[in-house]
């Protein structure tokens, strides 16, 4: 089961290995997703969702979520958080090379001006 803030969850949650307490994550996916005058009630739809669903998650084997030591605080587990990260560094392309393009050909074309 996925929530609608999943991957903005995902994002904040990776770059925090000790975890993030829950009000402060449904505070960083409230703003990211609404303007400055967005109404308080919403705020409190956001952070139900995201307890109930991180709460969950983290009792799940194979979920990305888990509860950290301290209370309220959720986090990724090392397993997951390692799959996620893509090493481009050393990337070797196989066979794709890039397209070469046709160098125009000039047609001389007669013109009203005499250039």
């Amino acid at each position: 089961m996925k929530n609608i803030y999943y991957n903005q969850t995902i994002e904040l949650l990776t770059g925090k290995p000790e975890g993030m307490k829950l009000c402060v994550i449904a505070r960083h996916i409230f703003n990211a997703n609404n303007d400055l005058f967005a109404d308080e009630d919403l705020y409190l739809q956001i952070y139900g969702q995201l307890k109930r669903f991180l709460y969950r998650q983290s009792k799940l084997k194979q979920s990305p979520f888990k509860a950290c030591k301290k209370w309220g605080y959720y986090g990724i587990r090392k397993s997951v958080a390692v799959q996620f990260e893509l090493p481009f560094d050393d990337f070797q392309y196989d066979g794709i090379e890039p397209k070469k393009t046709a160098k125009p050909v000039k047609v001389e074309q007669p013109n009203l001006f005499g250039w």
